[in-house]
């Protein structure tokens, strides 16, 4: 059953609970103590969390993984798609890389490992809302194996892109304007567009000025400048 709650005040961050199996009251418990934060919405199965979506006036969702009936992980990625301008952090009590890797390759916000106390808990809220993101670091290490959190994070977002979306970062790293890009991957400026949308959502960046620092401060590995004439020139 959904619980409805008045929309936050201004200066307020509003917080959506998608919980089941996952302490739900303990986490409600812990957002109430924060004065900044507030609860707008309690649902208790996916399908509340997507009838839910079109109406809701969250900042931010916290959603349980193991969500019936369909589970968190597909109700959180549709929620992505219905309403973008919500960050997203899934909760689990199972530390698995492999959901890590979906969680990333998804482009949700963050994955955060029961039990979680007060202060990990709206710290990651915070962090969300300004761009960061939110992976257990002990996970992130394992998955990519790089010295620095920042680097581990770092390195999850950017092997969620697609190959289309690297050969993209790839193209405007050498310079390549929309046009251009456009005739180089035999698509139409409309594609273009939605490949950088989905590219700025996975990297976490604003524009393309952002996304080209991306590449370049972490070394990202990406397809070399003549990779059309290798891959017969595929249409995305």
């Amino acid at each position: 059953m959904s619980m409805s709650f008045e929309r936050p005040e201004n200066h307020c961050l509003g917080v959506l609970v998608a919980a089941r199996h996952f302490p739900a009251r303990g986490v409600e418990q812990m957002i109430r103590r924060d004065s900044d934060l507030v609860i707008v919405d309690v649902v208790r199965s996916d399908e509340e969390l997507l009838v839910c979506a079109g109406r809701m006036n969250a900042d931010v969702a916290l959603v349980d993984l193991e969500l019936p009936t369909s589970g968190g992980l597909s109700a959180a990625v549709r929620l992505l798609v219905m309403a973008p301008e919500i960050k997203i952090i899934v909760m689990t009590s199972e530390p698995r890389i492999d959901l890590l890797r979906k969680v990333v390759g998804a482009g949700l916000h963050g994955y955060l490992v029961a039990p979680v106390g007060q202060g990990m808990l709206t710290n990651a809220v915070r962090c969300v809302l300004t761009g960061g993101a939110v992976f257990p670091h002990s996970l992130a290490s394992s998955a990519v194996g790089l010295r620095s959190i920042e680097e581990r994070e770092a390195a999850l977002r950017a092997q969620s892109l697609t190959k289309r979306e690297r050969e993209l970062l790839a193209l405007l790293v050498e310079g390549f304007n929309s046009n251009e890009i456009a005739g180089q991957l035999f698509v139409s400026r409309h594609t273009v567009r939605t490949h950088l949308y989905n590219m700025f959502s996975k990297l976490q960046v604003h524009s393309r000025e952002e996304a080209i620092r991306f590449a370049v401060r972490y070394e990202l590995e990406l397809p070399a400048g003549d990779f059309m004439a290798g891959n017969g020139a595929q249409r995305g």
